[in-house]
């Protein structure tokens, strides 16, 4: 697994995410679809009160296979877990 925070531009190894009830079950029904494609990838996101998009997380399959399809920072992050080296 790895974590990568796009505003930051860096690899990160901790997140905490809190949802209500509705929003687990259709991320739950967005990675169930996702493990039927494994190119593919899913964005999920939060909605504050006025339906204004707010939070956004991207989940993505990689494989051996597909490595070629990423940005050449991700593929180092993917191979190596890290971005200093």
């Amino acid at each position: 697994m790895r974590i990568f925070n796009r505003v930051l531009n860096i690899p990160i190894n901790s997140v905490l995410i809190y949802l209500p009830l509705d929003e687990a079950k259709q991320l739950l029904a967005s990675l169930e679809a996702l493990k039927d494609n494994s190119n593919g990838f899913i964005n999920f996101n939060g909605k504050d009160n006025n339906g204004n998009l707010t939070k956004e997380l991207t989940v993505r399959i990689y494989s051996k296979e597909n490595l070629d399809t990423f940005e050449e920072k991700i593929i180092k992050l993917i191979e190596t877990g890290d971005l200093t080296n």
